[in-house]
């Protein structure tokens, strides 16, 4: 899948086969097609119980020059992924931007 800034694609469900860990691979771009270079890319997903619920960081990556990146060892589950300016804020799923 490839989304440039400000695009939008969804509602999309992400779900990981029980038992294995898998990885995620792509390339981020502008809406130029410039490589997103020196950002980050975050992997979160949402946990809701019975009366609450909780936004958990699955993993992040920095940008390449080239604009690939790469988070391995990912559980399984139901993630979404957002692009960050900076690494803390790719960690936190809370924070997401596009």
């Amino acid at each position: 899948m490839t989304l440039r800034v400000g695009e939008r694609l969804g509602p999309i469900d992400l779900s990981l086969v029980a038992g294995r860990a898998a990885n995620i691979s792509g390339i981020a771009t502008d809406a130029g097609g410039r490589p997103l270079t020196g950002r980050f890319v975050g992997l979160g997903r949402q946990v809701t119980g019975p009366e609450s619920g909780a936004y958990m960081a699955a993993g992040s990556s920095s940008i390449a020059a080239d604009g690939s990146f790469s988070i391995k060892n990912i559980p399984p589950g139901q993630y979404f992924a957002a692009r960050a300016d900076d690494e803390r804020r790719a960690q936190d799923p809370t924070t997401r931007q596009r």
